[in-house]
């Protein structure tokens, strides 16, 4: 997700299959600081949509530190 940032933990779930060859998206959302005082943590949210038909395959957290 980003170079050089070292991963300090992740949650992932996945309610529904994504069949290989399937057209999916994947999105990255930055979602906070998990700590204040260490503003390079870095909380980002993940989501993973078939295209055929908007169903979420995939939905996930990590912490990262830059």
């Amino acid at each position: 997700v980003y170079p050089g940032a070292r991963q300090l933990s992740q949650d992932s779930q996945y309610p529904a299959p994504s069949p290989v060859n399937e057209a999916l998206r994947f999105e990255v959302e930055t979602v906070g600081t998990p700590d204040p005082e260490n503003a390079r943590r870095v909380a980002l949210a993940l989501r993973v949509t078939r295209l055929c038909d908007g169903v979420v395959t995939c939905t996930g957290a990590t912490e990262i530190e830059i």
